[in-house]
């Protein structure tokens, strides 16, 4: 027995539905925008190390939407409270961990961005590389 065109017909726009619906957000995951970030824009932790004299080291990314792509910032919070925070990519697409490597004996912080560009910084918030 077949059934009937109207059920037919309304799978057909289930099914439409569905595809446009994932469609709507894989494509923009392709281009590296993760479509919930347009308007929520939650600053995201990607990585975090707490040193055991009360440093801690974090890096975080938000959605700036201005010309379409993330800034990935590192943040020094030091064992008094002082916070400094350093851009170390305006232009970053879309991440969700990113590798950290903080260097207690040489006081610096390696963060490897997004096509193994990676960026080295003082704990005083100097950009060395």
């Amino acid at each position: 027995m077949q059934s009937p065109a109207p059920f037919k017909q309304f799978g057909r726009i289930i099914l439409f539905l569905i595809l446009l619906f994932v469609l709507s957000l894989v494509l923009p995951l392709a281009l590296g925008i993760w479509l919930p970030d347009i308007p929520f824009s939650a600053k995201r932790t990607l990585a975090e190390e707490k040193l055991q004299d009360g440093r801690v080291f974090r890096v975080s990314q938000f959605w700036v939407g201005v010309d379409f792509n993330y800034h990935t910032e590192l943040e020094h919070v030091s064992p008094n409270g002082a916070t400094i925070t350093i851009v170390v990519d305006y232009d970053a697409r879309k991440s969700w961990q990113l590798p950290m490597h903080v260097d207690e004996r040489e006081k610096l912080v390696r963060v490897t961005l997004g096509g193994n560009r990676l960026r080295v910084v003082s704990w005083d918030g100097e950009q060395k590389e």
